[in-house]
Formats: structure tokens, sequence, C-alpha cells
């Protein structure tokens, strides 16, 4: 999980390096922009996943959960 993060953040500041080199003259404003929506979009995605699902939560409210050795 670790070197994915960093391998996204790698391509992240790649791409954002790239949109500034291409906009020589309003390039700070343009990069501003990338990133604004970038985070819009993924503001959007977080709130239409659902959540994610956890042990304790299923225990905490009465659920069985299959033993490991079960199967």
């Amino acid at each position: 999980m670790n070197a994915t993060r960093q391998i996204g953040g790698v391509l992240g500041l790649a791409a954002l390096v790239t949109v500034a080199a291409s906009n020589a003259t309003t390039s700070y404003r343009a990069v501003v922009v990338v990133v604004a929506a970038v985070c819009t979009g993924v503001a959007a995605l977080a709130m239409a996943l659902p959540a994610p699902y956890r042990r304790d939560e299923a225990a905490a409210a009465g659920a069985v959960t299959p033993s490991p050795r079960a199967a």
C-alpha cells in the first residue's frame, strides 16, 4: 500500500509539472485549477462509494463471523 501511494504521488506531481510547463504564461493558475478539479472529483468519488466493510462493526451488530478454520 505504501509503494502504491508513492507511485501515485509521483504520477500526480509529474502531471502537474507537465501542465505548468505547457502553460508558461499562466502556469500557476493552470496548476491550481487542475488541483482544484482533481480534489473536487476525488471528493465526489469518495461520497459516491460505499463505506468499507469492517469486521469490528459486524461483530458489534451481532453478526456471526465464520472461523478461519471452518473453511
